[in-house]
Protein backbone atom coordinates (compact mmCIF):
# COMPACT_ATOMS: atom_id res chain seq x y z
CA UNK A 1 0.00 0.00 0.00
CA UNK A 2 0.78 3.55 -0.39
CA UNK A 3 1.74 4.43 3.08
CA UNK A 4 4.39 1.36 3.16
CA UNK A 5 6.62 2.97 0.17
CA UNK A 6 9.42 4.21 1.51
CA UNK A 7 11.04 8.15 1.38
CA UNK A 8 12.33 9.13 -1.58
CA UNK A 9 15.41 9.32 -0.09
CA UNK A 10 15.55 6.16 0.60
CA UNK A 11 14.55 5.38 -2.56
CA UNK A 12 18.08 5.46 -3.92
CA UNK A 13 19.97 2.90 -5.50
CA UNK A 14 23.65 1.75 -5.11
CA UNK A 15 26.11 -0.29 -7.21
CA UNK A 16 28.96 -2.25 -6.17
CA UNK A 17 31.81 -1.37 -8.92
CA UNK A 18 33.05 -4.57 -10.88
CA UNK A 19 36.10 -5.34 -9.09
CA UNK A 20 34.23 -5.30 -5.78
CA UNK A 21 31.35 -7.54 -6.46
CA UNK A 22 33.16 -10.15 -7.93
CA UNK A 23 35.41 -10.20 -4.56
CA UNK A 24 31.75 -10.44 -2.52
CA UNK A 25 30.80 -13.24 -5.22
CA UNK A 26 33.90 -15.36 -4.01
CA UNK A 27 33.33 -14.39 -0.36
CA UNK A 28 29.44 -15.70 -0.59
CA UNK A 29 30.70 -18.63 -2.68
CA UNK A 30 32.82 -19.60 0.81
CA UNK A 31 30.16 -18.83 2.90
CA UNK A 32 27.79 -21.25 0.99
CA UNK A 33 30.55 -24.02 0.74
CA UNK A 34 31.35 -23.89 4.63
CA UNK A 35 27.29 -23.72 5.48
CA UNK A 36 25.77 -26.75 6.47
CA UNK A 37 22.21 -25.21 6.86
CA UNK A 38 22.21 -22.46 3.76
CA UNK A 39 18.75 -21.00 3.31
CA UNK A 40 17.63 -18.22 0.90
CA UNK A 41 15.05 -15.46 1.31
CA UNK A 42 13.60 -13.83 -1.54
CA UNK A 43 11.38 -10.63 -2.46
CA UNK A 44 9.64 -8.88 -4.95
CA UNK A 45 13.22 -7.52 -6.66
CA UNK A 46 14.31 -11.46 -7.70
CA UNK A 47 11.53 -11.19 -10.36
CA UNK A 48 11.97 -7.50 -12.32
CA UNK A 49 14.04 -9.75 -14.64
CA UNK A 50 10.66 -11.06 -15.81
CA UNK A 51 9.41 -8.19 -16.31
CA UNK A 52 7.58 -8.02 -12.85
CA UNK A 53 7.23 -4.76 -11.05
CA UNK A 54 7.78 -4.64 -7.26
CA UNK A 55 6.87 -2.85 -4.59
CA UNK A 56 9.24 0.12 -3.95
CA UNK A 57 11.66 1.03 -6.28
CA UNK A 58 11.70 4.66 -6.37
CA UNK A 59 10.29 6.95 -9.18
CA UNK A 60 13.45 7.21 -11.41
CA UNK A 61 14.39 3.70 -10.23
CA UNK A 62 17.21 2.03 -13.14
CA UNK A 63 14.74 -1.17 -13.51
CA UNK A 64 13.43 -1.78 -16.75
CA UNK A 65 9.90 -2.15 -15.09
CA UNK A 66 9.68 1.17 -13.37
CA UNK A 67 8.55 2.22 -9.93
CA UNK A 68 7.33 0.01 -7.74
CA UNK A 69 3.27 -0.52 -6.79
CA UNK A 70 3.40 1.58 -3.90
CA UNK A 71 6.35 3.74 -4.69
CA UNK A 72 4.11 4.98 -7.34
CA UNK A 73 1.06 5.69 -5.80
CA UNK A 74 2.67 7.55 -3.32
CA UNK A 75 3.98 9.87 -5.28
CA UNK A 76 0.85 10.05 -7.43
CA UNK A 77 -0.74 11.38 -4.06
CA UNK A 78 1.87 13.91 -3.59
CA UNK A 79 1.66 15.49 -7.04
CA UNK A 80 4.75 14.06 -8.57
CA UNK A 81 2.63 11.57 -11.13
CA UNK A 82 4.97 13.37 -13.90
CA UNK A 83 8.40 12.27 -12.33
CA UNK A 84 7.41 8.39 -12.21
CA UNK A 85 9.21 6.53 -14.23
CA UNK A 86 7.34 4.10 -16.73
CA UNK A 87 8.11 0.61 -17.33
CA UNK A 88 10.24 -0.08 -20.88
CA UNK A 89 9.33 -3.84 -19.50
CA UNK A 90 6.07 -5.40 -18.23
CA UNK A 91 5.26 -9.08 -18.33
CA UNK A 92 1.92 -10.84 -16.97
CA UNK A 93 3.44 -13.20 -14.33
CA UNK A 94 1.44 -16.30 -16.04
CA UNK A 95 3.67 -15.92 -18.92
CA UNK A 96 6.79 -14.77 -17.41
CA UNK A 97 10.10 -16.85 -17.47
CA UNK A 98 11.60 -17.61 -14.37
CA UNK A 99 14.68 -15.70 -14.27
CA UNK A 100 18.63 -16.50 -13.55
CA UNK A 101 18.05 -15.77 -10.43
CA UNK A 102 15.28 -18.32 -9.73
CA UNK A 103 17.17 -21.21 -11.49
CA UNK A 104 20.11 -20.20 -10.01
CA UNK A 105 17.89 -21.22 -6.82
CA UNK A 106 16.79 -24.53 -8.60
CA UNK A 107 20.44 -25.26 -9.57
CA UNK A 108 21.75 -25.03 -5.69
CA UNK A 109 18.59 -26.76 -4.18
CA UNK A 110 19.15 -29.96 -6.67
CA UNK A 111 21.99 -29.91 -8.24
CA UNK A 112 25.85 -30.68 -7.02
CA UNK A 113 26.35 -30.53 -3.24
CA UNK A 114 22.76 -29.40 -3.27
CA UNK A 115 23.82 -26.75 -1.24
CA UNK A 116 20.52 -24.62 -0.69
CA UNK A 117 18.39 -26.22 2.32
CA UNK A 118 15.13 -24.01 1.62
CA UNK A 119 13.76 -21.28 0.29
CA UNK A 120 11.45 -18.54 1.78
CA UNK A 121 9.70 -16.16 -0.26
CA UNK A 122 7.42 -13.24 -0.10
CA UNK A 123 6.50 -13.26 -3.47
CA UNK A 124 2.86 -14.32 -5.02
CA UNK A 125 3.80 -14.95 -8.73
CA UNK A 126 4.41 -18.75 -8.69
CA UNK A 127 8.14 -17.91 -10.32
CA UNK A 128 9.47 -20.26 -7.52
CA UNK A 129 6.84 -23.26 -7.83
CA UNK A 130 7.03 -22.49 -11.53
CA UNK A 131 10.81 -22.57 -11.75
CA UNK A 132 10.82 -26.13 -10.10
CA UNK A 133 12.02 -25.27 -6.77
CA UNK A 134 11.40 -28.76 -4.66
CA UNK A 135 8.11 -28.01 -3.07
CA UNK A 136 9.31 -29.36 0.03
CA UNK A 137 11.90 -27.07 0.61
CA UNK A 138 9.85 -23.84 -0.19
CA UNK A 139 7.50 -21.69 2.05
CA UNK A 140 5.80 -19.08 0.32
CA UNK A 141 4.66 -16.55 3.10
CA UNK A 142 2.49 -14.72 1.56
CA UNK A 143 0.77 -16.97 -0.77
CA UNK A 144 0.47 -17.51 -4.38
CA UNK A 145 -2.00 -16.61 -6.40
CA UNK A 146 -2.08 -19.23 -8.19
CA UNK A 147 -3.35 -21.50 -5.38
CA UNK A 148 -6.47 -22.12 -4.16
CA UNK A 149 -7.67 -24.33 -0.66
CA UNK A 150 -10.29 -25.85 0.53
CA UNK A 151 -11.05 -24.67 3.71
CA UNK A 152 -13.08 -27.69 4.97
CA UNK A 153 -10.64 -30.63 4.17
CA UNK A 154 -7.48 -28.54 3.34
CA UNK A 155 -7.45 -29.94 -0.59
CA UNK A 156 -4.89 -27.60 -2.84
CA UNK A 157 -5.87 -26.92 -6.13
CA UNK A 158 -3.41 -25.43 -8.53
CA UNK A 159 -4.55 -23.20 -11.41
CA UNK A 160 -3.13 -21.97 -14.66
CA UNK A 161 -5.04 -18.57 -13.86
CA UNK A 162 -5.20 -16.23 -11.30
CA UNK A 163 -7.34 -17.53 -8.18
CA UNK A 164 -8.93 -14.41 -6.66
CA UNK A 165 -11.23 -12.23 -8.26
CA UNK A 166 -11.28 -14.66 -11.34
CA UNK A 167 -15.29 -15.84 -10.74
CA UNK A 168 -16.61 -13.03 -8.31
CA UNK A 169 -15.84 -9.68 -6.93
CA UNK A 170 -13.82 -10.08 -3.77
CA UNK A 171 -13.38 -7.61 -1.06
CA UNK A 172 -9.41 -7.21 0.03
CA UNK A 173 -10.33 -10.09 3.44
CA UNK A 174 -13.36 -11.91 1.00
CA UNK A 175 -11.05 -15.16 0.00
CA UNK A 176 -13.87 -17.10 -1.27
CA UNK A 177 -13.00 -17.70 -5.21
CA UNK A 178 -16.72 -18.69 -5.57
CA UNK A 179 -15.54 -22.73 -6.66
CA UNK A 180 -15.74 -25.78 -4.44
CA UNK A 181 -14.12 -28.52 -3.35
CA UNK A 182 -14.75 -31.80 -5.66
CA UNK A 183 -13.26 -34.33 -2.62
CA UNK A 184 -16.59 -36.91 -2.51
CA UNK A 185 -18.55 -35.69 0.18
CA UNK A 186 -17.17 -32.42 1.29
CA UNK A 187 -17.83 -29.33 -0.97
CA UNK A 188 -15.90 -27.13 0.79
CA UNK A 189 -15.46 -23.20 -0.11
CA UNK A 190 -12.35 -22.75 -1.96
CA UNK A 191 -10.00 -19.55 -0.40
CA UNK A 192 -7.44 -18.40 -2.19
CA UNK A 193 -3.87 -18.18 -0.52
CA UNK A 194 -3.06 -14.19 -1.33
CA UNK A 195 -2.27 -12.73 2.21
CA UNK A 196 -2.97 -8.91 2.37
CA UNK A 197 -2.07 -6.82 5.07
CA UNK A 198 -3.28 -7.23 8.79
CA UNK A 199 -4.07 -10.76 7.83
CA UNK A 200 -1.68 -14.35 9.45
CA UNK A 201 0.42 -15.11 7.65
CA UNK A 202 -0.66 -19.27 6.65
CA UNK A 203 0.55 -21.82 9.17
CA UNK A 204 2.17 -24.71 8.27
CA UNK A 205 4.28 -22.49 5.79
CA UNK A 206 5.24 -20.30 8.52
CA UNK A 207 5.85 -22.74 11.26
CA UNK A 208 8.70 -24.81 8.19
CA UNK A 209 9.92 -21.47 7.16
CA UNK A 210 10.57 -20.65 11.13
CA UNK A 211 11.94 -24.07 11.71
CA UNK A 212 14.68 -24.04 8.88
CA UNK A 213 15.25 -20.45 10.19
CA UNK A 214 16.42 -21.64 13.54
CA UNK A 215 18.52 -24.17 11.71
CA UNK A 216 20.07 -21.95 9.47
CA UNK A 217 23.17 -20.63 9.30
CA UNK A 218 23.93 -19.17 6.42
CA UNK A 219 21.05 -16.81 4.69
CA UNK A 220 21.23 -15.36 1.52
CA UNK A 221 18.00 -12.53 1.33
CA UNK A 222 17.58 -11.73 -2.42
CA UNK A 223 15.44 -8.49 -3.92
CA UNK A 224 13.64 -7.86 -0.15
CA UNK A 225 13.44 -4.24 1.18
CA UNK A 226 13.12 -6.27 4.51
CA UNK A 227 10.47 -3.81 5.82
CA UNK A 228 7.44 -6.22 6.17
CA UNK A 229 6.76 -8.42 9.06
CA UNK A 230 7.05 -11.06 10.26
CA UNK A 231 8.90 -11.92 7.57
CA UNK A 232 11.41 -9.96 7.52
CA UNK A 233 12.15 -10.99 11.15
CA UNK A 234 13.86 -14.55 9.79
CA UNK A 235 17.07 -12.39 8.24
CA UNK A 236 16.85 -10.37 10.68
CA UNK A 237 17.64 -13.24 13.47
CA UNK A 238 20.43 -14.07 11.24
CA UNK A 239 21.88 -10.97 11.20
CA UNK A 240 21.42 -10.27 15.21
CA UNK A 241 23.17 -14.06 15.59
CA UNK A 242 25.87 -12.77 13.80
CA UNK A 243 26.63 -9.54 15.47
CA UNK A 244 26.21 -10.93 18.52
CA UNK A 245 28.90 -13.58 17.37
CA UNK A 246 30.98 -10.47 16.31
CA UNK A 247 30.44 -8.67 18.93
CA UNK A 248 31.43 -11.05 21.80
CA UNK A 249 34.43 -12.63 20.02
CA UNK A 250 32.78 -15.54 19.50
CA UNK A 251 33.00 -18.39 16.51
CA UNK A 252 30.70 -16.70 13.63
CA UNK A 253 28.71 -19.68 12.97
CA UNK A 254 25.60 -17.15 11.59
CA UNK A 255 25.68 -15.18 8.02
CA UNK A 256 23.50 -13.38 6.65
CA UNK A 257 24.01 -11.82 2.81
CA UNK A 258 22.11 -9.26 1.09
CA UNK A 259 21.62 -8.62 -2.61
CA UNK A 260 19.46 -5.70 -2.81
CA UNK A 261 20.11 -2.41 -4.64
CA UNK A 262 18.52 0.26 -1.73
CA UNK A 263 19.35 0.04 1.46
CA UNK A 264 17.93 -1.83 4.23
CA UNK A 265 17.66 -2.00 8.45
CA UNK A 266 19.94 -5.10 8.63
CA UNK A 267 22.77 -4.02 6.22
CA UNK A 268 24.98 -3.37 9.50
CA UNK A 269 24.16 -7.17 10.66
CA UNK A 270 25.45 -8.74 7.64
CA UNK A 271 28.22 -10.77 7.00
CA UNK A 272 28.26 -9.66 2.64
CA UNK A 273 26.30 -6.90 1.32
CA UNK A 274 26.12 -6.87 -2.10
CA UNK A 275 24.44 -3.64 -4.32
CA UNK A 276 23.83 -5.44 -7.99
CA UNK A 277 21.02 -7.16 -9.51
CA UNK A 278 20.30 -10.34 -8.66
CA UNK A 279 20.70 -12.24 -11.72
CA UNK A 280 24.38 -10.41 -11.56
CA UNK A 281 25.61 -12.11 -8.54
CA UNK A 282 23.76 -15.54 -8.96
CA UNK A 283 25.33 -16.28 -12.41
CA UNK A 284 28.75 -15.89 -11.13
CA UNK A 285 27.83 -17.60 -7.82
CA UNK A 286 27.00 -20.57 -9.62
CA UNK A 287 30.44 -20.68 -11.98
CA UNK A 288 32.75 -19.85 -8.57
CA UNK A 289 30.68 -23.08 -6.89
CA UNK A 290 30.75 -25.39 -10.33
CA UNK A 291 27.17 -25.72 -10.33
CA UNK A 292 25.33 -26.18 -13.37
CA UNK A 293 22.52 -23.22 -13.77
CA UNK A 294 19.28 -24.73 -15.05
CA UNK A 295 17.25 -24.11 -18.38
CA UNK A 296 13.95 -23.69 -17.92
CA UNK A 297 11.49 -25.27 -19.87
CA UNK A 298 7.50 -25.42 -19.36
CA UNK A 299 6.54 -28.77 -17.26
CA UNK A 300 3.20 -29.70 -17.25
CA UNK A 301 2.00 -33.38 -15.27
CA UNK A 302 -0.98 -35.20 -16.73
CA UNK A 303 -2.46 -37.61 -14.44
CA UNK A 304 -4.88 -41.24 -15.90
CA UNK A 305 -6.98 -42.90 -13.40
CA UNK A 306 -8.24 -46.04 -14.62
CA UNK A 307 -10.81 -48.18 -12.59
CA UNK A 308 -12.64 -50.67 -12.53
CA UNK A 309 -16.55 -51.00 -12.53
CA UNK A 310 -18.98 -52.60 -11.44
CA UNK A 311 -20.93 -55.22 -13.59
CA UNK A 312 -19.09 -54.37 -16.15
CA UNK A 313 -16.21 -56.48 -17.56
CA UNK A 314 -16.29 -54.85 -20.91
CA UNK A 315 -15.32 -51.36 -19.55
CA UNK A 316 -13.27 -49.43 -17.34
CA UNK A 317 -13.68 -45.47 -16.15
CA UNK A 318 -10.65 -43.47 -17.38
CA UNK A 319 -10.36 -40.40 -15.31
CA UNK A 320 -7.93 -37.82 -17.26
CA UNK A 321 -6.59 -34.64 -15.17
CA UNK A 322 -3.69 -32.04 -14.52
CA UNK A 323 -1.76 -32.40 -11.51
CA UNK A 324 1.25 -30.26 -10.22
CA UNK A 325 4.54 -31.76 -9.24
CA UNK A 326 3.67 -33.24 -5.74
CA UNK A 327 0.41 -34.76 -7.02
CA UNK A 328 -1.91 -32.20 -6.03
CA UNK A 329 -4.99 -30.91 -8.45
CA UNK A 330 -3.92 -28.49 -11.50
CA UNK A 331 -6.07 -26.86 -13.59
CA UNK A 332 -4.03 -26.84 -16.75
CA UNK A 333 -6.08 -28.31 -19.67
CA UNK A 334 -8.50 -26.04 -21.79
CA UNK A 335 -10.33 -29.32 -23.16
CA UNK A 336 -9.43 -33.13 -23.08
CA UNK A 337 -10.39 -35.52 -25.90
CA UNK A 338 -10.39 -39.47 -25.93
CA UNK A 339 -10.00 -41.66 -28.93
CA UNK A 340 -9.65 -45.31 -29.42
CA UNK A 341 -8.90 -46.32 -32.42
CA UNK A 342 -10.23 -43.29 -34.05
CA UNK A 343 -13.49 -43.28 -32.24
CA UNK A 344 -13.93 -40.03 -29.97
CA UNK A 345 -14.98 -41.66 -26.68
CA UNK A 346 -17.92 -39.84 -25.03
CA UNK A 347 -17.09 -37.53 -21.97
CA UNK A 348 -19.60 -38.34 -18.55
CA UNK A 349 -21.12 -35.28 -16.86
CA UNK A 350 -19.67 -35.44 -13.75
CA UNK A 351 -19.68 -31.71 -12.80
CA UNK A 352 -21.51 -30.21 -10.07
CA UNK A 353 -24.24 -27.53 -11.10
CA UNK A 354 -22.65 -25.87 -8.60
CA UNK A 355 -19.32 -25.72 -10.02
CA UNK A 356 -19.58 -22.94 -12.80
CA UNK A 357 -15.56 -23.30 -14.21
CA UNK A 358 -13.67 -25.80 -16.00
CA UNK A 359 -14.13 -29.49 -14.34
CA UNK A 360 -10.83 -30.48 -12.79
CA UNK A 361 -11.33 -34.60 -13.87
CA UNK A 362 -12.58 -35.31 -17.38
CA UNK A 363 -14.35 -39.28 -17.16
CA UNK A 364 -14.36 -41.29 -20.41
CA UNK A 365 -15.73 -45.20 -20.33
CA UNK A 366 -13.27 -47.15 -21.92
CA UNK A 367 -12.69 -50.60 -23.23
CA UNK A 368 -11.49 -52.80 -20.67
CA UNK A 369 -9.04 -54.38 -23.57
CA UNK A 370 -7.10 -52.47 -25.12
CA UNK A 371 -5.91 -53.01 -28.60
CA UNK A 372 -3.98 -50.74 -31.64
CA UNK A 373 -5.97 -51.38 -34.79
CA UNK A 374 -3.89 -52.09 -37.78
CA UNK A 375 -3.73 -50.28 -40.74
CA UNK A 376 -6.96 -50.52 -43.01
CA UNK A 377 -4.83 -49.98 -46.44
CA UNK A 378 -7.89 -47.38 -47.48
CA UNK A 379 -5.35 -44.78 -48.37
CA UNK A 380 -6.62 -42.71 -45.50
CA UNK A 381 -4.57 -42.81 -42.64
CA UNK A 382 -2.51 -40.07 -43.12
CA UNK A 383 -5.24 -37.95 -43.29
CA UNK A 384 -6.21 -38.32 -39.15
CA UNK A 385 -2.47 -37.86 -37.82
CA UNK A 386 -1.29 -34.90 -35.87
CA UNK A 387 2.41 -33.72 -34.70
CA UNK A 388 2.50 -33.07 -31.53
CA UNK A 389 5.68 -31.08 -32.40
CA UNK A 390 7.30 -28.64 -35.19
CA UNK A 391 9.21 -30.16 -38.19
CA UNK A 392 12.50 -30.85 -37.40
CA UNK A 393 16.01 -30.69 -38.72
CA UNK A 394 18.33 -33.46 -38.73
CA UNK A 395 20.89 -32.50 -36.71
CA UNK A 396 18.25 -31.66 -34.19
CA UNK A 397 16.80 -35.52 -34.33
CA UNK A 398 20.14 -36.40 -33.50
CA UNK A 399 20.34 -34.44 -30.08
CA UNK A 400 17.03 -35.93 -29.08
CA UNK A 401 17.04 -39.04 -26.60
CA UNK A 402 16.18 -42.37 -28.53
CA UNK A 403 13.71 -42.87 -25.14
CA UNK A 404 11.65 -39.95 -25.76
CA UNK A 405 8.27 -41.38 -26.53
CA UNK A 406 6.32 -38.22 -28.32
CA UNK A 407 9.01 -35.66 -29.15
CA UNK A 408 9.83 -36.56 -32.86
CA UNK A 409 6.97 -38.76 -34.45
CA UNK A 410 3.76 -38.52 -35.14
CA UNK A 411 0.24 -39.97 -33.52
CA UNK A 412 -2.12 -41.20 -35.47
CA UNK A 413 -5.49 -40.50 -33.83
CA UNK A 414 -6.83 -43.92 -35.82
CA UNK A 415 -4.47 -46.27 -33.46
CA UNK A 416 -4.84 -46.65 -29.72
CA UNK A 417 -6.10 -44.97 -27.18
CA UNK A 418 -5.39 -41.64 -27.68
CA UNK A 419 -6.02 -38.56 -25.68
CA UNK A 420 -5.72 -34.28 -26.50
CA UNK A 421 -4.67 -31.91 -24.44
CA UNK A 422 -5.41 -28.34 -25.18
CA UNK A 423 -3.45 -25.77 -22.41
CA UNK A 424 -4.10 -22.61 -21.80
CA UNK A 425 -1.28 -21.59 -23.91
CA UNK A 426 0.93 -18.83 -21.89
CA UNK A 427 3.73 -20.15 -23.34
CA UNK A 428 2.13 -20.39 -26.92
CA UNK A 429 1.84 -24.50 -26.19
CA UNK A 430 0.25 -26.31 -28.61
CA UNK A 431 -2.43 -29.03 -28.20
CA UNK A 432 -0.61 -32.68 -27.80
CA UNK A 433 -1.25 -35.75 -28.68
CA UNK A 434 -0.35 -38.94 -26.60
CA UNK A 435 -1.33 -42.57 -26.98
CA UNK A 436 -1.54 -44.15 -23.82
CA UNK A 437 -1.54 -48.02 -24.32
CA UNK A 438 2.04 -48.37 -23.54
CA UNK A 439 1.71 -46.51 -20.40
CA UNK A 440 -1.46 -48.00 -19.16
CA UNK A 441 0.65 -51.40 -19.46
CA UNK A 442 1.42 -50.95 -16.33
CA UNK A 443 -1.80 -52.14 -14.84
CA UNK A 444 -2.42 -55.67 -14.05
CA UNK A 445 -5.33 -57.64 -14.92
CA UNK A 446 -6.29 -58.14 -11.56
CA UNK A 447 -5.97 -54.26 -10.37
CA UNK A 448 -9.10 -52.33 -9.35
CA UNK A 449 -7.49 -49.06 -10.17
CA UNK A 450 -4.03 -47.63 -11.69
CA UNK A 451 -2.75 -44.45 -11.57
CA UNK A 452 -0.26 -42.77 -13.59
CA UNK A 453 1.31 -39.17 -13.93
CA UNK A 454 3.64 -38.35 -17.01
CA UNK A 455 5.81 -34.99 -16.91
CA UNK A 456 5.17 -32.78 -20.15
CA UNK A 457 7.64 -30.59 -21.33
CA UNK A 458 7.34 -27.52 -23.57
CA UNK A 459 11.07 -26.64 -24.77
CA UNK A 460 10.33 -23.05 -24.91
CA UNK A 461 13.38 -22.25 -27.43
CA UNK A 462 12.10 -25.05 -30.40
CA UNK A 463 8.24 -24.62 -29.71
CA UNK A 464 7.48 -28.83 -29.32
CA UNK A 465 6.45 -31.02 -26.44
CA UNK A 466 8.62 -33.26 -25.24
CA UNK A 467 7.11 -36.90 -23.60
CA UNK A 468 9.15 -39.87 -22.19
CA UNK A 469 8.26 -42.63 -22.38
CA UNK A 470 7.11 -45.26 -19.51
CA UNK A 471 10.05 -46.57 -18.39
CA UNK A 472 11.92 -43.16 -18.14
CA UNK A 473 8.58 -41.85 -16.86
CA UNK A 474 8.19 -44.48 -13.88
CA UNK A 475 11.83 -43.78 -13.07
CA UNK A 476 11.54 -39.61 -13.05
CA UNK A 477 12.18 -39.26 -9.17
CA UNK A 478 9.65 -36.70 -9.23
CA UNK A 479 6.86 -38.39 -10.61
CA UNK A 480 7.65 -42.13 -10.84
CA UNK A 481 6.09 -42.16 -6.52
CA UNK A 482 2.81 -40.81 -8.03
CA UNK A 483 2.58 -44.14 -10.10
CA UNK A 484 0.29 -47.26 -8.62
CA UNK A 485 -1.79 -50.25 -8.94
CA UNK A 486 -4.56 -51.17 -6.21
CA UNK A 487 -5.70 -54.39 -6.17
CA UNK A 488 -9.19 -55.50 -4.76
CA UNK A 489 -8.14 -55.60 -1.12
CA UNK A 490 -5.90 -51.98 -1.23
CA UNK A 491 -7.77 -48.76 0.66
CA UNK A 492 -8.35 -46.10 -1.73
CA UNK A 493 -7.27 -42.63 0.24
CA UNK A 494 -7.80 -40.49 -2.62
CA UNK A 495 -11.48 -39.58 -1.38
Amino acid sequence: MAYTARKQADCKEFFDDEESLAKKIKQLAELVKKSKHFCAFTGAGISTAAGIADFRSGISTVLDTGAGKWAKQAAVKEGKEKSIKKAKKKTDSFKAVPTKAHMALVGLATNGPKYLKYLISQNTDGLHRRSGMPVDQLSELHGNRTMEVCQKCGREYMRDYRCRKSLRKQKTHDHFTGRYCTVSKCGGKLHDTIINFSESLPERPLKLAEENTEKCDLMLSLGSSLTVSPACDMPGDIGEKWEDEKDNDKEIKHNLCIVNLQKTQYDDQCSVRIFAKIDDVMVPLLKELGVELPEWNLNRFLKVKVEALDKRDDLKKCVISGVDIDGINASVFTSVKLRNNGKKLLKLNTHNVKQKFRPDEYVFNTPSKLEIKEDDNDGDADKDKDNEVQPETEEKKNQNDDNDANDDKQVDKKKGLVVELAFYGHYKESNLLIQLNDYLEFMKDDDVKTEIVLRLVWELKSQRWIVKGREDQMKDADIGKLWKNYDANANDEDD
